[in-house]
This record gives structure tokens, C-alpha cells and sequence, in this order.
């Protein structure tokens, strides 16, 4: 992520509108990085879910109720 990160800054800088770019090119750059940004997300919760299916599902206890 931290290179997707680097890379986009770049390329969101080089299209800035106010510099001479293309604010549609600056736009789908955008969009790019949050559509990576939702698939990373999704892969982590997937990887989550199934590390506890392979652990088991631990219920907290809490002794004081």
C-alpha cells in the first residue's frame, strides 16, 4: 500500500488541473486508489474470517457478570 500510495501522489500531482493536467485523468487516478484501497480491505477481512475458522471461534468470557 505504501507503493500505491507513493505512485499515486505522484501521478495526482502531475495531473493537477491548476498545473496544466487533466482533472478526468486526475479524477479515474483517484477512483484507482480507492478501488485498490476497498480490494485490499476486502482481502484482509477474508483473511481474518478465515484465520478464525481455522482457530475456532473463542467467545470472550468476562467473569465479572
Amino acid at each position: 500500500m505504501e507503493d500505491v500510495m507513493d505512485r499515486f501522489k505522484k501521478l495526482f500531482d502531475v495531473n493537477d488541473p491548476q498545473k496544466g493536467g487533466s482533472f478526468y485523468l486526475q479524477s479515474k487516478i483517484l477512483r484507482a486508489r480507492e478501488r485498490i484501497e476497498s480490494e485490499v480491505r476486502q482481502a484482509e477481512e477474508k483473511a481474518s474470517r478465515d484465520s478464525e475458522l481455522k482457530e475456532g471461534w473463542k467467545p470472550k468470557v468476562f467473569k465479572d457478570r
